[in-house]
């Protein structure tokens, strides 16, 4: 599920586009309450300190990601969505449809592209850095092996879910910082009388 829309508000000057740090520090302080871990794992029912290593593991992964997936959903969102909405939109006069319209758009896709691009990528890196973590304390291989499979897959799911949540934030702010011309120009154009067109977008 998209997580909800930022507001509709006309983007502020003086705001801008959050940093990848912002946007990380943002993600990570979900995790706290968010990770699994399966109590059939019997190393974290008889060691509940090591309990925290899923939490690293997962934050580090989120780390090594997250730029790369929240920048190329949210930039190839927000181009696709510039290109399409202000055609089909172009004789729309009402500034709020076409921000609505946007944001409806580029969350769906700059979301759907970010889940599909960082999950196998973000389940590696879960295993790859709890695996370090582990090896420890864990002198079995094998143990170590059965406690990655397990953290991996019940935790995959909540790193992409924060993945897409910040490329949607990400190409929400991206359109509206693009769209600020086509904004402007309907509300420039609206006391007018006669048909509203936007030669921008059938140029």
């Amino acid at each position: 599920l998209l997580p909800s829309l930022p507001s509709s508000q006309p983007v502020r000057e003086s705001i801008g586009i959050l940093t990848i740090e912002q946007q990380l520090q943002s993600v990570l302080a979900s995790l706290a309450t968010s990770v699994i871990i399966n109590p059939a794992l019997q190393y974290f029912v008889n060691n509940p300190n090591q309990r925290r290593l899923v939490g690293l593991a997962l934050e580090r992964a989120i780390k090594e990601i997250l730029q790369s997936a929240v920048e190329r959903s949210a930039t190839i969102a927000a181009a696709t969505t510039k290109v399409l909405l202000l055609k089909d939109f172009s004789t729309e006069p009402q500034e709020q449809h076409l921000r609505d319209g946007a944001h409806l758009m580029v969350s769906s896709l700059s979301g759907s592209l970010a889940l599909a691009t960082c999950k196998e990528p973000l389940r590696v890196a879960i295993g790859n850095h709890l695996r370090t973590l582990l090896a420890q304390s864990i002198p079995d291989q094998t143990t170590i092996e059965q406690i990655v499979q397990v953290v991996s897959n019940d935790n995959v799911d909540i790193g992409a879910m924060l993945i897409e949540k910040a490329a949607v934030e990400k190409s929400v702010r991206e359109i509206d910082e693009m769209f600020q011309p086509a904004y402007q120009l309907r509300r420039a154009n609206r006391d007018t009388t006669g048909q509203f067109i936007d030669i921008t977008g059938i140029t």
